[in-house]
């Protein structure tokens, strides 16, 4: 067998390694190159090369010089992984592609029990294909060997997702004392409190406020240039940055913006921090002066892209959600940053400067007298309220038409097609109440996760519990968003979640011509279907509590002619509705990006 490595190629190779920590990888691919084409089948060499074109982001390069390496020693645990972790993040991402990898972790855990960066993989990877259960085993057998953090990080998502929350959380807190100096954990546990119906707002305030501070001081902000009041009324450079620009809510929510902003006054960019992208990406690309994949920056490298390419005003997508470069911001490479759109709290990060909102998701201190800690101060940015409505959401062209399917004519299917993760005990209590009061009714629920036993069988249980577990019909998504819309044929009335409401969901079925029943709450996350339905012209829709909630649902389905005409007009009133009205709503935004860049240049 080959040597692992010869020492004459080892000080070639410690230069290397070390440049790559210096974020410095290309220069590290030149040395190594030059010192392989000597020595073909020193693994030391292969394996560095590996690390240094996945660190530059070159992964195909990377992926077939660790393939050599493992050809040399293919009993190797640590040469199996980091294969796998070079296929999964291969660009040309397939599912054969994935498999591959799942054996190579399978192969590496085999060898190596207490492999944790492989059991990372396998986790993550039956996470990605609706398996929480079996990702879940993985993370306790892995809990065996030792408390590892991106696989602790796993465990805990694996339980959030099977609904287990106070298990997830208390594992997160487990976590912050195993790791407090890890950024992500104090994200987790951030954004599980967001999700739990029992958390104050306060708590959950001050969950996002010790993670932003934590950030910034673990950042050194960017040396910016000094703006004035000359600066105020130039063209701006604006950017988006986020990892959702693609077939998602966000890129769905983003795109009419994009589309329509006032190319006299801004000129766009986009930094993608995903690596995967799709036909909707391309659309969105020809929108903007420059698209930047950035998958693979350090948080550092990509600030010093964006402060090099002079953005003035950085908007980001993502917030607190996977994906998300709170690093980026904390480095703060731009005047004014925004946070918008994909993540329904505050950053926490004082470097953020504001987060856009409406009158209906954040009320205003004047209009919510008493209330302690305010909207306001719930936030570690400034509010900016964008009213009517701080979404504008744009339809598929390819939906297909409003129809009511085939059914009894007394039967009346009440529906949620929200993701699981949204679905808890309360919200069964609620829904039953509504099913019970509304003979032969039916409940149909859709989410990506429920052709796994292991999460539809809670779910189904939280309905037994509360008492029409026989009234309740779980369904899998079919893969085409034509073929998901069309499915609301089978829905008369919809009910949204809480305390996490709808979004994308809530805009589908109003679209699709099923009017959507909302319970009102008393933070953004369960506010989010007030302004939607506000701005679609069907305020009736909205319940103050859980009496008017079932009231209405219950009116609705003992008046068939009414949820008739929902049907035949909803899909026209939301097409005039400020809800898709895109230029107006570009116009509104671009004014508020307007002033808030004059505020920066110290003019009111």
């Amino acid at each position: 067998m080959p040597p692992l490595r010869s020492s004459a190629t080892q000080p070639k190779i410690d230069q290397a390694i070390d440049l790559v920590a210096r974020g410095r990888a290309p220069e590290a691919i030149t040395l190594l190159q030059r010192v392989y084409a000597s020595n073909p089948s020193d693994v030391g060499v292969l394996t560095a090369l590996a690390l240094a074109c996945q660190s530059a982001g070159r992964v195909e390069q990377g992926e077939f010089f660790c393939e050599q390496a493992v050809k040399l020693v293919p009993d190797n645990a640590e040469l199996l992984t980091n294969l796998g972790i070079l296929q999964i993040n291969h660009p040309r991402q397939t599912q054969a592609k994935r498999d591959t990898a799942l054996k190579n972790f399978e192969r590496a855990v085999a060898l190596k029990p207490d492999n944790q960066n492989a059991r990372v993989g396998i986790a993550n990877i039956l996470m990605e294909r609706q398996r929480p259960a079996e990702a879940l085993a993985q993370c306790e057998e892995g809990a065996k060997h030792g408390m590892h953090d991106q696989l602790t990080m796993t465990h805990a998502v694996a339980l959030l997702t099977l609904g287990r929350i106070d298990d997830g959380l208390a594992l997160l807190e487990r976590a912050l004392g195993a790791f407090p100096d890890s950024h992500n954990f104090r994200i987790a546990y951030a954004v599980a409190n967001t999700n739990r119906i029992e958390s104050d707002p306060a708590k959950v305030a001050s969950a996002h406020m010790d993670f932003g501070r934590h950030c910034a001081r673990a950042h050194a902000r960017a040396p910016l240039p000094p703006i004035g009041p000359a600066d105020a009324e130039r063209k701006l450079r604006v950017a988006f940055m986020s990892p959702d620009l693609r077939r998602h809510s966000v890129g769905f929510f983003a795109e009419p913006l994009m589309a329509h902003l006032d190319r006299s006054a801004f000129e766009l960019h986009v930094y993608a921090t995903n690596m995967a992208e799709d036909d909707y990406s391309d659309r969105m690309r020809r929108l903007v002066k420059s698209w930047k994949n950035c998958w693979a920056d350090a948080d550092a490298v990509l600030a010093q892209k964006i402060l090099a390419d002079k953005i003035d005003i950085l908007i980001d997508l993502a917030g607190l959600t996977n994906g998300q470069r709170t690093g980026v911001l904390a480095h703060k490479p731009a005047h004014v940053q925004v946070t918008w759109c994909g993540y329904p709290e505050t950053t926490g990060l004082p470097t953020v400067d504001y987060r856009i909102v409406d009158g209906a998701t954040d009320p205003p201190p004047e209009s919510t007298p008493g209330l302690s800690p305010n909207y306001d101060e719930r936030a570690s940015e400034r509010l900016w309220r964008l009213d009517p409505c701080f979404l504008c959401y744009r339809p598929p062209e390819d939906a297909p038409d409003v129809r009511r399917g085939e059914r009894g004519a007394g039967a009346v299917h009440f529906g949620s097609f929200n993701a699981a993760r949204k679905i808890n005990d309360r919200v069964a209590r609620l829904w039953a109440r509504v099913i019970n009061a509304v003979p032969e009714s039916v409940l149909v629920l859709k989410s990506a996760n429920f052709d796994d036993p292991s999460v539809a069988r809670p779910v189904r249980k939280m309905f037994e519990d509360a008492g029409i577990g026989d009234r309740v019909k779980l369904l899998p998504p079919p893969p085409e968003i034509r073929d998901h819309l069309a499915q609301y044929e089978h829905i008369d009335i919809g009910l949204d979640t809480y305390p996490y409401h709808g979004t994308t969901t809530t805009c589908e079925a109003l679209w699709m011509g099923v009017p959507v029943v909302t319970l009102e709450g008393d933070r953004h996350v369960s506010r989010v279907g007030v302004s939607l339905l506000r701005a679609a012209g069907v305020p009736e829709l909205i319940a103050s509590n859980d009496d008017a909630f079932v009231e209405i649902a219950v009116g609705l389905a003992n008046d068939p002619a009414r949820t008739a005409r929902y049907r035949e007009t909803l899909r026209e009133r939301v097409r005039s509705s400020p809800l898709t009205d895109a230029p107006a709503f570009a116009a509104r935004y671009g004014a508020a990006l307007r002033a808030m860049w004059r505020r920066a240049c110290g003019v009111a």
